[in-house]
């Protein structure tokens, strides 16, 4: 049954379908494993999965995030009843809706997961042990409410976890990371997507997060840092900010050049010859934006500390997105953003594209196209109506999809005709007819994209001879009308 709706969602956009019957098909396939749930033999069919008997999820590797159910899933998953296997298959299809994409009307989705958490509920409530399994799917409850904005149902989901084992995020060495990372989010004010959208998206337990900056300088874990940045930069704790990627990284979002580890004797000064991961580099960029008005002056410093200190870091393009994005965000407040403001949104957006153009070609790396980037350039390029700039960001960012012409997909393609249009119609009004064609010429993706830009250029020369023979015949009846006047 799970696996039939699972096809269903995949095939069919379920913002756009709200009539599909997911909830009855759910219905009945949970009744289907309450049923052996009533077996008195249930808990100890879970026995072999339970928290208290699996490794401690905080003394995981950095790698194998979420411990626990990494160790679970090495156990034997199915029981001489087979209801382990029903209860395994029940999470794996649950992950997968959980990944789907929710489109722009997400009533439907929302209704759905409502209704698939109080069956779970409904269903689990009869046994308060904890098992792998479970605190693995509460996690996932908790994570896509998250992402649809229902804040308050995300909050339920944690209480109804916390109640069953408050060790979970309050235990030490057995905090579980999963756990870690979801509290933050929704106490700690670190899930970033909400910043700017709800504003009752608030920080409820800022104590937390100290401690936790403490606890993981001193263990040396790193299961939670990003977490702990935007957490930081909500609450605007920017000296405990600078102090904890200090001695973590040995560098300085506050004072440039201050990039030496402090002298604490706690175990964490050799931290610093680890280079952060992009993840953690994305977080600082969109913090540093958050906090100062200028915040892509303040990106700039921590990028030349960051790289002069770490030459081969490694900004991926997530790095540069968030880089680009947030410096030509033009206003982060309430209210319209200012002429000025979005001039210097526009200005630091370009900055922050020249910045990755220089680091990929001082390394020998081919740009990679990113649609974000390309999008929000464009519309700076637009709001400028810069030339220049346009032809030198096409050529760079869309150069990696002339090797891969085939695979150029639909939304790519209404892009790349937005440049090419936009620069042809500012050559042809520049009445540079022979840059045009030959831009035609060269950057073409295919036949049909050629003979739809020749006539473009034709459209556009006609078009402006149009306008230019309007504008003789008007400037020659206003002459005549004033000579008749004279006359």
């Amino acid at each position: 049954m799970w696996w039939r709706i699972v096809q269903l969602v995949h095939t069919q956009d379920i913002s756009e379908h709200p009539d599909l019957h997911i909830t009855m098909i759910i219905r009945s396939h949970t009744r289907s494993i309450a049923a052996h749930f009533r077996l008195g033999s249930v808990v100890r069919s879970f026995s072999s999965c339970e928290v208290a008997s699996l490794p401690s999820a905080g003394k995981a590797s950095p790698s194998k995030r979420g411990g626990a159910l990494d160790a679970v899933m090495q156990r034997p998953r199915s029981t001489s009843n087979g209801i382990s296997s029903k209860y395994a298959d029940f999470s794996t299809h649950l992950d997968q809706i959980a990944n789907m994409k929710i489109g722009a009307n997400k009533t439907g989705f929302i209704k759905t997961m409502d209704q698939v958490y109080r069956e779970y509920r409904s269903l689990l409530s009869q046994s308060e042990s904890l098992n792998a399994l479970r605190l693995h799917d509460m996690n996932v409850f908790i994570s896509t409410f998250l992402r649809m904005g229902r804040l308050k149902r995300a909050h339920e989901v944690l209480e109804d976890l916390l109640r069953l084992d408050g060790t979970l995020v309050q235990g030490g060495a057995s905090r579980d990371v999963a756990t870690v990372r979801n509290y933050l989010n929704l106490r700690c004010g670190a899930y970033h997507r909400l910043w700017y959208s709800d504003r009752s998206y608030e920080v409820t337990d800022a104590a937390y997060v100290y401690e936790l900056v403490e606890y993981s300088l001193q263990r040396g874990v790193s299961w939670w840092d990003t977490e702990i940045i935007y957490a930081l930069g909500k609450m605007n704790r920017l000296e405990l900010l600078h102090s904890f990627v200090l001695r973590k990284w040995g560098l300085s979002v506050q004072t440039p050049g201050e990039t030496q580890p402090t002298t604490e004797t706690d175990g964490s000064a050799d931290l610093v010859n680890k280079c952060p991961p992009p993840e953690v580099t994305s977080a600082i960029v969109r913090v540093l934006c958050l906090a100062y008005a200028d915040g892509s002056m303040e990106c700039n410093k921590f990028l030349n500390e960051l790289i002069g200190r770490y030459p081969q870091a490694p900004l991926d393009v997530n790095f540069w997105r968030t880089l680009i994005m947030e410096g030509g965000r033009a206003h982060r407040g309430a209210g319209v953003a200012s002429k000025a403001e979005h001039a210097t949104s526009n200005e630091n957006a370009l900055d922050a594209w020249r910045a990755m153009k220089q680091w990929h070609v001082m390394r020998n790396r081919i740009l990679p196209f990113d649609y974000s980037i390309a999008q929000e350039l464009y519309r700076v390029l637009e709001h400028t109506n810069d030339l220049q700039n346009c032809v030198d960001v096409y050529t760079s960012v869309f150069a990696s999809l002339y090797t891969q012409r085939n695979e150029v997909d639909g939304k790519q393609w209404a892009l790349i005709y937005r440049y090419q249009k936009f620069i042809l119609r500012r050559l042809v009004n520049k009445q540079q007819y022979v840059k045009a064609r030959l831009f035609v010429s060269e950057w073409s993706l295919n036949a049909n994209n050629k003979h739809v830009l020749e006539r473009f250029i034709e459209h556009q020369t006609n078009l402006k001879k149009s306008k230019e023979a309007t504008q003789t015949y008007d400037d020659m009846v206003e002459d005549d009308m004033i000579l008749g006047s004279l006359w």
